[in-house]
C-alpha cells in the first residue's frame, strides 16, 4: 500500500500494519496518544512523518522495520515524548529526523541505525534507551541522553550537551565531544566504554557517586576540561 496524500492516526488511536509493506510518500500525522503497530513487515517513509505527545511506533514480534528515508518529525510540545518502541522495532534512517520540540525516545529493545545520508537536528532532546547505532559519520547539536548503548563504526561528533547515565559506548567508532560540547556523567550508576573511543574537547562533569568505568580495549580521552564531585570515580 502507497500513501500519496495524507494519513492521519487519530488521537488516542492506532493502525496495524501486519502484512505486505506500507510506503508514505505522502503526510502522515501520528496524533496526541496514537500508536503505529508494526508487526514482522516493513513500513517505509519517503514523505513526511510527524509524531505528536506521546505517540509512538512500535514493533512486534521478530523482524519489524521503520525505514525512514524521508522526514520523521518530532513535535510532541515542550514536555511530551514521542517514542520509538517496542522489543525488536528497527528503524532505519537515511532521511532527516527534525526533533522540533519535546523528547524523541527510543525504548528499550528497539535500535535507531543512523545510516549513510541520515541527520538528527533541532531544539528537541534525543533520549536513547536502547540502542543508537552510528553507522556513518553524524554531528548532534540537539540535547542527547544516554541510558542505553551507543554504537556502530561511524564517527559522532557531539556539538551540544550530552548527558550520561548507566549507558553503555560500545564502539568500534569515535564519539568526539566537541569544544562547545558538556558532557554530565549522572546518577549513581556507572557510564561504561567499553570499545571504540570516547574525546572529550569540551567540559565533562563526574557527578558525586557517578562512575565512568573504561574497559579493556576501549580508550577515553580528555583535550578539554574534566571534574570529577565527591565520591566519584575513573
Amino acid at each position: 500500500v502507497t500513501v500519496t496524500g495524507t494519513w492521519n492516526i487519530p488521537a488516542s488511536d492506532s493502525a496495524n500494519v501486519t502484512g505486505g509493506s506500507l510506503v508514505n510518500n505522502g503526510t502522515a500525522t501520528l496524533n496526541n496518544s496514537s500508536s503505529l503497530y508494526i508487526y514482522n513487515t516493513t513500513v517505509t517513509n519517503t514523505g513526511t512523518v510527524t509524531m505528536r505527545a506521546n505517540s509512538e511506533v512500535y514493533g512486534y514480534n521478530t523482524t519489524p522495520a521503520f525505514d525512514n528515508a524521508g522526514t520523521l518529525v518530532v513535535n510532541p510540545g515542550s514536555t511530551g515524548t514521542a517514542t520509538l518502541a517496542g522489543g525488536s522495532l528497527v528503524i532505519n534512517s537515511t532521511g532527516s529526523i527534525q526533533l522540533s520540540s519535546g523528547t524523541l525516545d527510543i525504548s528499550s529493545g528497539a535500535t535507531l541505525n543512523l545510516n549513510a545520508g541520515s541527520s538528527v537536528s533541532g531544539r528537541g532532546t534525543l533520549e536513547d534507551q536502547g540502542t543508537l547505532r552510528v553507522n556513518s559519520a553524524q554531528s548532534l547539536a540537539s540535547p542527547f541522553v544516554v541510558q542505553g548503548v551507543v554504537a556502530g563504526a561511524g564517527a559522532l561528533t557531539v556539538t551540544g550537551a550530552m548527558t550520561t547515565s548507566g549507558g553503555n559506548f560500545e564502539g568500534p567508532g569515535t564519539v568526539t565531544l566537541a569544544t562547545s560540547a558538556t558532557w554530565e556523567v549522572a546518577g549513581s550508576g556507572s557510564t561504561s566504554v567499553s570499545g571504540g573511543s570516547l574525546v572529550n574537547d569540551g567540559t565533562a562533569t563526574i557527578d558525586a557517586i557517578a562512575t565512568l568505568s573504561i574497559y579493556s580495549g576501549a580508550t577515553v580521552t580528555n583535550n578539554g576540561t574534566m571534574t570529577m564531585y565527591a565520591s566519584s570515580e575513573i
